[in-house]
């Protein structure tokens, strides 16, 4: 049987052991420091432009590529860009869990400082009869105020602070990230649309191109000069070329239709864009260094906070080990009159230091400490992974970008050549020295050329967004 026991102390007791307590609030038993994982980079940016391509890209240590979509000089492409990052749902979202996470730092701070509070009542009462009572109403009046404070003397609050410090760094970093990856989709999204009224282009050109032909065989096979055949291949290459235009059509809604959700604007709206061949490349295009990179890049960053989160969680764990220390103290007055609510007779008080100290837990702190340490470990695999995964895009990027000047330089020779072979197929069957199929036979050659660099054109905008992506943009690194 356990018995209960009052053990009276004097005020200056309790002063003086709450004396004793207080110095001791400053000693942090702090976890495992954190410390960066070492990452085997190389000495110099992977991805080098292939032989054949000219020199773009430059490894040297430099500015991030600020606004880098701003290298295609595109003001209208600017006004939606910004018009993005006013009003995209998605990056609403992440503004909302960002401010969210702010907030919770508040909330773990908290314990940092003592809980002050304060009430008062008022009770209207009426005694029992019984045992020779009087059975009289009576009124009680109280004010109370009580200040409570947990001493973090083992870190355990410390370390939870800086878990959440950590977790809103990395929901900013998240925030970050997906306004650069946003970016890039309007860039991209805005490239297609422009690509697909090229491609609209390109076969309304074409079925001109074949109706004109048509006239020409049409007039050859009433004179007797040509064979129905002839004339039935040209109409059958004619509706071809009108079919691609419907489909291009369709290309080129679906892309507005995307664009105008990445705005955050219902779709509907309509996007007048610029063909792929309308943009310069950049002449220079700085990659910076590896470890740049790494400093750079938000996705690489939030991998950082992540793992520093997961190893103050670790000492959040040890800390559980070790007591937990509080001090208390209440203050206030009770009266059933209340003109004495503030004589010094009616007022009580009481404060002194309260302890829980684990003894036997089932296991429980060990299985958690070794759950954050696991959890630590795995948050260090996944940094390691981000740094390589944002070398390996660099890497593709540069090298995508290289071979593709040059597929869309070969690509350019081939149009050259497909036009004027059809002006000589066109003219040679005019005087009767050839026959009609080398006549679409060429234009058939000269439509797919087009195409070709319509597509190589595009390939290479699209690896230069990427590389922007890949770079991580030009947002520096938060305070």
């Amino acid at each position: 049987m356990f018995r209960s026991t009052i053990v009276r102390v004097s005020p200056s007791r309790a002063l003086f052991a709450l004396g004793l307590l207080l110095p001791t609030a400053g000693c942090v038993v702090k976890g495992p420091a954190y410390r960066r994982p070492d990452v085997a980079l190389p000495s110099k940016m992977p991805g080098e432009p292939v032989p054949s391509a000219p020199k773009l890209f430059s490894t040297s240590a430099g500015d991030p590529w600020q606004a880098w979509w701003s290298v295609f000089h595109d003001a209208e492409l600017d006004r939606l860009v910004a018009e993005m990052r006013a009003n995209n749902l998605d990056l609403k979202q992440a503004m909302g869990r960002a401010r969210a996470a702010r907030a919770i730092v508040r909330s773990v701070r908290s314990p940092l400082y003592p809980d002050v509070s304060a009430d008062a009542s008022y009770l209207r009462a009426k005694e029992s009869t019984a045992e020779g009572r009087s059975g009289d109403d009576h009124d009680v009046w109280g004010a109370t105020g009580s200040v409570a404070w947990e001493l973090d003397l083992f870190g355990k609050t410390a370390n939870a602070l800086d878990a959440a410090c950590a977790d809103a760094s990395a929901l900013e970093e998240d925030r970050r990230a997906l306004e650069l990856v946003l970016v890039a989709d309007v860039a991209q999204t805005w490239f297609d649309v422009g690509a697909a009224r090229a491609v609209a282009e390109i076969a309304r050109d074409t079925a001109k191109l074949l109706e004109e032909t048509l006239g020409l065989v049409k007039a050859k096979f009433d004179a007797g000069l040509t064979t129905e055949l002839d004339l039935r291949r040209t109409e059958g290459d004619l509706a071809s070329a009108r079919a691609l235009i419907p489909e291009a059509e369709r290309k080129i809604a679906v892309a507005e239709h995307r664009l105008a959700i990445l705005l955050g604007r219902s779709p509907g709206s309509h996007f007048e864009a610029k063909p792929p061949a309308a943009f310069q490349v950049p002449p220079d295009v700085p990659v910076g260094l590896p470890a740049a990179l790494i400093e750079r890049r938000p996705d690489v960053r939030a991998a950082e906070m992540r793992l520093i989160a997961s190893n103050a969680r670790v000492g959040v764990a040890v800390a559980e080990f070790y007591p937990s220390v509080s001090l208390v103290g209440r203050a206030g007055t009770s009266t059933l009159d209340a003109g004495t609510l503030v004589d010094s007779s009616t007022f009580l008080w009481s404060v002194g230091p309260s302890i829980h100290i684990p003894i036997f837990q089932g296991g429980r702190l060990a299985a958690q400490k070794l759950q954050r340490e696991a959890e630590t470990d795995a948050a260090t695999a996944a940094y390691v992974k981000v740094i390589y995964d944002a070398l390996g895009e660099v890497a593709d990027s540069v090298t995508g970008v290289s071979a593709r000047l040059t597929s869309r330089d070969r690509q350019r020779e081939a149009v050259e050549a497909a036009t004027k072979a059809v002006e000589l197929s066109n003219l040679a069957y005019e005087k009767g020295i050839t026959g009609y199929v080398n006549v679409l036979d060429g234009q058939r050659a000269l439509a797919s050329a087009r195409l070709a660099l319509l597509t190589a054109q595009r390939l290479v905008l699209a690896d230069l967004v990427r590389l922007g992506k890949a770079l991580g943009g030009g947002w520096s690194p938060a305070p």
